[in-house]
């Protein structure tokens, strides 16, 4: 079964704010979350020191800041991996 991805309105506004080249490839990326989510490691990763299931999704020089529920993923970010931490201290 797949699952349904939604977006946060602050999501959204990230994702406007993209560049063309970069953007293709985030929405590339978030494509993937429709099917079964593995963290790996290495792309997906689950959040430590978050409350709730929260994961990040690596695309390229940005990061996607998710959550998991059954079958709903919800994206709450996209942001440049630099500023990463403060969304993440943002959750706690």
């Amino acid at each position: 079964m797949l699952n349904k991805v939604e977006f946060t309105r602050i999501s959204e506004e990230d994702i406007k704010s993209l560049p063309k080249p970069i953007l293709a490839t985030v929405l590339r990326q978030i494509r993937t979350l429709e099917s079964r989510i593995v963290p790996d490691g290495k792309r997906i990763k689950k959040l430590r020191g978050v409350k709730g299931p929260f994961y990040r999704l690596r695309a390229g020089d940005f990061r996607v800041v998710f959550e998991l529920e059954s079958n709903l993923v919800t994206v709450h970010r996209v942001v440049d991996r630099r500023k990463l931490e403060r969304v993440i201290s943002r959750l706690r």
